[in-house]
């Protein structure tokens, strides 16, 4: 059975530290719901298929994981509800980090398994690699823009700032 690996970045606005707390809350939001369905480009439009996911606990950095510092990882994997045989099997990852300067990078890493055996590992060559991509790209997009959206909600407006000496002053 040949497997291919796979490695997705995207990068989003915020700060880390409010990761871990917001997933905490919104864990089902941000990462489970945009499993309930993978989306393939095909032609003009685009073609859906129900999912079977696990995700297993995020595991916060911490040197018995052997995570590096400011990094959340969740074990993931999943296949088509109906009639697996008939499409790729993904073990997985998605790993969210400190990237820095109020940026976050989440980066799907992995690997799929064409359906079919040997007859699906040539159609992974010509087509089924590019829409097995496209559709955990949309993932993680979807993941994205959902936790982006969700530290948005979360993270407390800035105190509005006093002038100088402590005391406003009328015009």
């Amino acid at each position: 059975m040949s497997k291919t690996k796979l490695r997705l970045t995207e990068r989003i606005r915020g700060r880390y530290d409010q990761v871990p707390p917001v997933l905490r809350l919104e864990f089902d939001y941000v990462v489970r719901a945009p499993l309930d369905e993978l989306r393939v480009q095909v032609g003009g439009g685009s073609v859906g298929r129900r999912i079977h996911s696990e995700i297993d606990p995020m595991l916060i950095s911490r040197r018995t994981f052997g995570l590096p510092a400011r990094t959340l990882e969740i074990p993931l994997s999943w296949q088509a509800a109906q009639h697996p045989a008939l499409f790729p099997t993904m073990n997985g990852r998605l790993r969210i980090r400190d990237a820095g300067h109020e940026q976050i990078e989440l980066r799907l890493t992995g690997e799929y398994t064409p359906p079919l055996g040997a007859i699906g590992a040539i159609g992974d060559r010509f087509v089924g690699h590019q829409a097995a991509t496209s559709s955990l790209r949309g993932y993680l997009l979807e993941v994205a823009h959902r936790l982006e959206a969700k530290l948005g909600e979360h993270t407390p407006s800035p105190a509005p700032s006093r002038p100088r000496g402590g005391r406003e002053r009328s015009p």
